[in-house]
């Protein structure tokens, strides 16, 4: 069953994710909104489309059908009326050079200038055949190259058209592979969902246990003192600052690290090491001693013990195992590197369960013992004990710790695991993301080009429209330049002709009667011929309006399909909106159905919190109800335990007074059911009959019987104290050898800071400092090594070392200053507490003494009380203590304040000072 609390934050992640879809949503609303009202108006665009495009074709096939039947008989006139127009022009030439050549036998007196006359007008008129004939060829090539374009035109109008032609199944090809990355995305999106839902569920799971192996580490750590702490750290940061594989190999970690004990008796192992448990083992005492230099070299807090494995060589003493007893050694498991560490902690020391069974034990194994619930019985016979809360002990502490550590591994593990598979997912759906955008580019630009390509077939419509009507217009003035052509070579034929003619200078009447003849019959041709032209005109005129009519309609029926065509492409743009709607729809109903299964698990989850809580309760009260009768049955074991105490008392005064009376007869028996009354009527006829053996000693037996008991106890007590006596010189002889190492260590530690200290106060080259340990005239055993410290000095300047008593009052504190920062170099402290150490120091060097006290004041504090301005000026912070009416007050002043004051102070001991002379 899930956590209240992580159902609670899924069901916020999920009323977020809610929100966010709901905007989605709604931003999506608008766009299909949008969307269907453009829809229904292309569609009501689309309908108007198809409606008028079924009126033009409707329209379109009645035009062409008039035209078809009126071509024909406008073909039939329009020739008619042009063979009989040209009958007419010929009349009229005819005619007119019938009245030409009437004129000119006027004009001219004879042949010769007739002739030269003719001559010229012949060559006027091939001037003007041969410009006709340049025009016409020019005429021709542009008609070919009109031709050649017009063909270049209609060729790719109908790659246009092709080209066109395939823009729909691309169109196709391009929704169904957006339908199929839609869908794709779609499932990612669900199954990034559960995996994001599955993340924060181990996320919730993960920081649970996170801060339960937190809650652990914290318990654990105020279950270990302070600078124990602090030790481990700044070994781990020696280690890590010295970086040496070979050195780090050598630490082998704290002794809690490395051992495992079996379950039930973590309290008689945590009573019995303590501390112990986070002494650090490493292979040899020169790598412990190296790792304390370093630690005091780089100024590291914490106290911090080794177990070197070359000195601890401890073998665990034979212990016997019973159902009530074993060897503690025996509950735990460890390395066989560290049996001798092992054995020295805990090879000495059996586990029971009671301390009735722990006293024989450890009279007899001469051992101490410890109970599984953890109170302790030494060999001499010494009982430490007590509640002790389980909760708190420092290996359950550190096995919950390790445990803790390494679920929180697993669920570390399993979530990165999830992340890396939600990150896969993400760019799998990037990727669709990406292919869905490519799709939608190339479906906008396959939309582009096929505007494009429509916009060109219109083009080119309207291109071959231009040129046919360019080449109608050229073979139209083709034809008069032809006709030009023909009419001056007819004239020509005809001058020709008339030159070849006699000269007269009278027309004669027969030609005057044909000409008016000729004249009289044109005249009603021209009139037969205007009528047949305005006829051939009108109905021209009303077959260009129905060409004209057609060639509209064609053209509107081509913009009519285009547009139908650019709105069935408009609603791909369509069904992508309605598609993304759809996904967020199915995406919010997705989650409502997953809140409101969450609010069905939250509510089941309260529903069962709320009967554990009655349970709980009831539990609580049955509890406090079994408090009070334990209490009251104690309270009655306690008045039973008394009265037991008091007749136990009785019985023993009892057993005194019958050993006091000597050996009870074998016939007591008898008098065991008597009254008191008898009894005592029988012990005074019995007191009677003793009178008579008043000389004979009646405890002599009684008296020999005790005295053997009392001398076999003491012997045996002389041999267990001989025993302990040995146990306890060797003891004595261990520590003793510690006490002295551990004195040679220190002292080899404060020698040297002294040394450096004192060169850094002194300054001077020639400086020396010694501090020697003297040792008695007579050593014994019983007498320590050393019996005093001997500090001699030298400040320089060729006067060489002598005892510190031949030095003046400001040396001596110099050099007892220079002793005391030496030992706060080998054993720091957070915090330094000095009142006027500068009093008795000369000038020259309270300014030494100063910037001591600023260099080491790095990683420590020094609270100091002067009354000089040399530890003023290198303080980080000034206090002033004030005096008024009988009250002290601090207040925390500038240094120039400080000054101030001091100088203040000095100047008021110096009036002080020169009273009394006065």
């Amino acid at each position: 069953m899930p956590h209240y609390c992580d159902l609670k934050r899924r069901r916020k992640d999920i009323e977020a994710d809610i929100a966010a879809l709901n905007g989605k949503q709604a931003i999506a609303e608008l766009n299909v909104n949008e969307a269907s009202a453009q829809a229904t108006r292309g569609e009501k665009e689309r309908t108007a489309l198809l409606k008028e495009k079924e009126q033009i074709e409707s329209a379109l096939k009645r035009a062409t059908q008039d035209v078809t039947m009126k071509r024909s008989t406008f073909e039939q006139k329009s020739e008619k009326a042009k063979l009989f127009l040209q009958r007419v022009e010929e009349s009229q030439k005819r005619l007119e050079r019938m009245q030409e050549k009437r004129n000119r036998t006027k004009l001219f007196k004879s042949k010769g200038e007739r002739d030269a006359w003719i001559q010229d007008a012949i060559k006027k008129n091939e001037a003007v055949s041969a410009r006709a004939k340049a025009e016409i060829e020019r005429l021709a090539a542009d008609i070919s190259r009109t031709d050649t374009d017009l063909k270049s035109a209609v060729s790719q109008k109908k790659d246009a058209s092709k080209q066109v032609d395939t823009f729909d199944p691309a169109m196709s090809t391009y929704e169904k592979r957006l339908n199929a990355a839609y869908s794709k995305r779609d499932k990612l999106n669900q199954e990034r969902r559960k995996q994001w839902q599955s993340v924060h569920e181990q996320e919730a799971a993960f920081q649970r246990i996170d801060e339960n192996a937190k809650d652990v580490k914290r318990r654990l750590d105020r279950s270990v003192r302070y600078d124990v702490r602090q030790g481990l750290q700044s070994l781990k940061e020696i280690l890590a600052e010295i970086n040496d594989k070979k050195v780090s190999a050598s630490v082998y970690g704290s002794l809690i690290d490395l051992i495992t004990v079996e379950e039930g008796y973590e309290t008689a192992v945590d009573i019995t090491a303590g501390n112990t448990l986070f002494n650090v083992l490493v292979d040899n005492f020169e790598t412990s001693a190296m790792l304390l230099q370093q630690m005091n070299k780089r100024r590291k807090p914490g106290r911090i013990s080794f177990f070197p494995l070359d000195t601890c060589n401890a073998t665990p003493r034979p212990i016997p195992t019973t159902a009530d007893s074993s060897a503690l050694i025996s509950k735990i498991k460890f390395d066989k590197r560290f049996q001798g560490v092992v054995a020295e902690v805990f090879g000495r020391t059996a586990v029971v369960t009671s301390l009735d069974v722990g006293t024989r034990l450890s009279k007899e194994a001469q051992c101490d013992v410890v109970t599984i619930d953890g109170d302790q019985l030494g060999r001499r016979g010494g009982i430490t004990g007590g509640y002790i809360d389980k909760r708190n002990s420092k290996v359950i502490l550190h096995k919950k710790e390790k445990l803790a550590s390494a679920e929180l591994m697993r669920e570390k593990k399993k979530l990165d695991e999830l992340c890396q598979s939600v990150a896969s997912t993400e760019q799998e759906i990037l990727e669709i993301l990406n292919e869905i955008e490519l799709i939608r580019n190339n479906n906008v630009s396959t939309e582009k080009q096929a505007d494009l390509a429509l916009r060109e077939a219109r083009l080119l419509d309207d291109r071959i429209s231009r040129l046919k009507a360019q080449k109608d217009q050229l073979v139209l003035t083709q034809r008069a330049q032809e006709k030009t052509v023909a009419d001056a070579q007819e004239s020509v034929k005809q001058l020709e002709d008339e030159r070849k003619e006699d000269y007269t200078t009278s027309w004669t009447e027969k030609e005057e009667n044909a000409l008016e003849q000729l004249s009289s019959t044109l005249v009603s041709w021209k009139l037969e011929s205007s009528a047949m032209q305005a006829e051939v005109l009108q109905m021209g005129t009303e077959m260009q309006l129905l060409e004209d009519t057609i060639q509209h309609l064609n053209r509107r029926k081509q913009l009519v399909d285009d547009r139908v065509k650019e709105l069935a492409w408009s609603k791909q743009t369509n069904r992508d909106v309605d598609r993304e709607h759809t996904a967020i729809k199915h995406d919010v109903e997705a989650l409502s159905m997953r809140l409101d299964s969450v609010h069905q698990l939250i509510e089941k989850v309260s529903k069962e919190k709320l009967s554990d809580e009655s349970k709980l309760e009831g539990f609580n009260s049955k509890h406090l109800q079994t408090a009070v009768k334990l209490q009251e049955r104690k309270d009655t074991v306690d008045r039973t335990e008394i009265q037991r105490t008091l007749l136990i008392q009785r019985q023993e005064d009892a057993l005194q007074k019958l050993k006091k009376l000597g050996v009870v007869p074998k016939g007591v028996e008898k008098f065991t059911n008597f009254s008191i009354g008898k009894l005592m009527y029988s012990l005074k006829e019995t007191n009677e009959k003793i009178k008579k053996f008043s000389h004979v000693n009646r405890k002599a037996l009684d008296q020999h019987t005790a005295l053997l008991g009392t001398k076999s106890e003491l012997s045996s007590r002389r041999e267990s104290l001989a025993k302990e006596r040995v146990s306890i010189c060797e003891l004595m002889d261990h520590l003793e050898r510690q006490k002295h190492e551990a004195i040679e260590r220190t002292y080899k530690q404060i020698q040297f800071q002294f040394e450096e200290v004192f060169k850094e106060l002194v300054a001077t080259d020639d400086c020396v400092a010694e501090l020697q340990l003297v040792k008695p005239e007579r050593s014994t055993q019983s007498e320590d090594p050393y019996i005093a410290a001997r500090i001699r000095v030298s400040f320089g300047q060729g006067v060489p070392a002598g005892d510190i008593g031949h030095l003046s009052g400001g040396q001596k504190s110099l050099v007892a200053l220079a002793l005391i920062f030496a030992i706060q170099r080998c054993d720091p402290a957070p915090f330094y507490l000095f009142d006027e150490i500068d009093a008795a120091l000369d000038a020259e060097y309270r300014t030494s003494v100063a910037k001591m006290i600023r260099k080491q004041s790095e990683n420590c504090q020094f609270i100091i009380a002067s009354f000089k301005t040399e530890i003023l000026s290198i303080a980080d912070l000034v206090l002033g203590i004030f005096f008024h009416n009988k009250v002290s007050r601090v207040q925390a002043i500038s240094q120039e304040e400080g000054v101030k004051l001091l100088k203040q102070a000095a100047e008021e001991n110096r009036k002080r000072s020169r009273e009394p002379e006065q």
